[in-house]
């Protein structure tokens, strides 16, 4: 009876270590995202706009107006853009989860009315500097981010031969100062790429995009990050629909010079746009504007954090 007893004991410990483990190593983690935004319930606000001004000649930002608790619009073009140009808002045209996602939709500035000045186009929800959680994380941190993107149907890709000169960011991890993103996620012609800088904030060196994976138009992807925040010897590690398409052990996340990472932000940065030629470029392709859906966007702090964040 005492050995029948034992056995139990022993079958059920190797039971509760397998059932309690992922990919046969991980230890299931139970804990709640720190973040999440499923665009059921948002916006405080409106997305902030202007009137219509023929006469903009320069690159002009609007103040910062929150969406969430968490987040603020991030919104330039040119003051010439008509207002129905550049669109953030809530929509039930397309949903990952529930019944709403995050619609954002950009037109460049028309041809015919060009300003004199360079200027930028985003359309982007960036985080509040002063809000909890906070939004850039520590040296030694390891931070999860999840998000996922839809492509519409008619989403017209850019070929090879001007992929790069119409390319345009998805997602960035920005520290707040002067300088490019530490690493972004970004479009060339029908892939998504990995961008990233390494050195030190202000005098930075661009590294070659890594293509991570394919578009599919018509269907929700899914993108899981795992980054941990290290000037030297630093983690990221990217899954797209759960299979990982990007693993660096050893690699540059935090910029020499600051003593944080960056902060996750998402939405449409398309600074090629300033330029007249590019948007030639683009229209002559076919691209007259660029219209894109974000759902379940999920934060974690701690380890293991796949299975918290992932969609």
């Amino acid at each position: 009876m005492m050995m029948m007893t034992k056995n139990w004991i022993w079958l059920a410990t190797i039971l509760i270590t397998i059932l309690g483990c992922a990919d046969d190593s991980t230890p299931i983690n139970t804990d709640d995202p720190d973040l999440v935004i499923d665009f059921e319930s948002e916006p405080l606000n409106p997305m902030p706009t202007r009137e219509s001004d023929p006469n903009g000649n320069k690159n002009n930002c609007l103040r910062e107006v929150a969406y969430s608790h968490f987040y603020n619009y991030q919104i330039c073009n040119a003051k010439n853009c008509p207002p129905e140009d550049l669109i953030i808002q809530n929509s039930n045209k397309q949903s990952r989860h529930g019944n709403n996602s995050l619609r954002i939709f950009m037109k460049p500035t028309p041809l015919e009315n060009w300003p004199s000045e360079a200027f930028n186009h985003r359309a982007e929800l960036g985080p509040d500097y002063e809000s909890h959680p906070k939004p850039f994380p520590s040296i030694g941190d390891e931070n999860w981010y999840a998000f996922s993107i839809y492509f519409p149907d008619d989403f017209v890709f850019a070929s090879k031969e001007i992929q790069s000169d119409v390319r345009f960011a998805i997602t960035q991890w920005q520290h707040g100062t002067a300088g490019p993103p530490i690493f972004a996620l970004e479009v060339y012609g029908d892939q998504i790429a990995l961008t990233r800088e390494e050195g030190v904030s202000t005098d930075s060196k661009w590294q070659w995009p890594v293509m991570i994976s394919n578009i599919r138009k018509g269907e929700w992807m899914d993108i899981v990050l795992q980054v941990k925040w290290q000037k030297n010897n630093g983690l990221l590690k990217i899954w797209f629909n759960e299979d990982v398409v990007y693993e660096n052990n050893n690699i540059q996340t935090v910029y020499k010079d600051l003593d944080r990472g960056g902060g996750f932000k998402f939405g449409i940065y398309y600074w090629r746009w300033k330029n007249y030629e590019d948007v030639e470029k683009s229209l002559n392709a076919g691209i007259n504007n660029r219209e894109l859906f974000y759902d379940e966007i999920r934060q974690y702090k701690g380890q293991n954090g796949y299975s918290v964040v992932a969609p």
